[in-house]
């Protein structure tokens, strides 16, 4: 999209972003994101990349998110890019133009890509076809959780029946509760932010 006085861009070059990596199909190159700036991690980034041996037509660069992880969650959001590249590729082999090759994904989406983990056992959704979008999503990340998705049809809200309403209020109050009978008094003004700290009844 256009910035300031500069016009929309347009590039003929693909780039599908991942958890951990960003897929550039058509590239075979193999990079670290700029905002890495340390040259030592770059250079051990690079060659954990290449260790992961990644198809020889597709090009991949490593995000900040990539950093602090280990080689088998990198893989595992390579193989995740290259299985989405597979059915995208599908696509333009079988399908009569014009036609949508690939969206970027919404915020549910994006949500479920960057959270999901083998730790979650259940999701839960109140729609169905942003369930259904859901099980599409994860039939490409892992298909063996697509079966995980459960469609709520209760009367109450899922904010209100996991109590989603009240943590929010939580996290808008001036008063944090603190575990052993304190508390924290957080006040926004014009110029500054004050805190105070409540011990209430606690003795170390």
């Amino acid at each position: 999209e256009g910035i300031g006085n500069k016009g929309p861009t347009l590039t003929s070059y693909i780039s599908c972003p991942g958890r951990y990596l960003v897929m550039m199909p058509g590239m075979a190159q193999l990079g670290v994101s700029r905002k890495i700036e340390d040259l030592d991690q770059r250079r051990e980034l690079k060659r954990t990349l290449q260790d992961l041996n990644p198809p020889k037509n597709l090009g991949f660069i490593i995000r900040t998110a990539g950093t602090e992880v280990s080689k088998k969650e990198l893989q595992g959001d390579l193989s995740y890019l290259v299985r989405m590249w597979k059915v995208i590729a599908n696509r333009i082999r079988t399908l009569k133009a014009p036609v949508e090759l690939y969206q970027e994904s919404d915020l549910v989406i994006r949500t479920i890509r960057d959270v999901f983990s083998d730790e979650i056992d259940r999701i839960i959704v109140d729609n169905e076809q942003v369930a259904s979008r859901i099980r599409d999503f994860l039939s490409i990340v892992d298909p063996r959780s697509s079966g995980i998705v459960e469609l709520y049809t209760g009367t109450m809200t899922l904010y209100q029946k996991f109590g989603g309403e009240r943590e929010i209020e939580k996290i808008n109050s001036r008063l944090v509760e603190l575990p052993n009978g304190g508390s924290l008094v957080i006040d926004s003004t014009e110029a500054r932010v004050a805190s105070e700290v409540n011990s209430g009844r606690y003795r170390a």
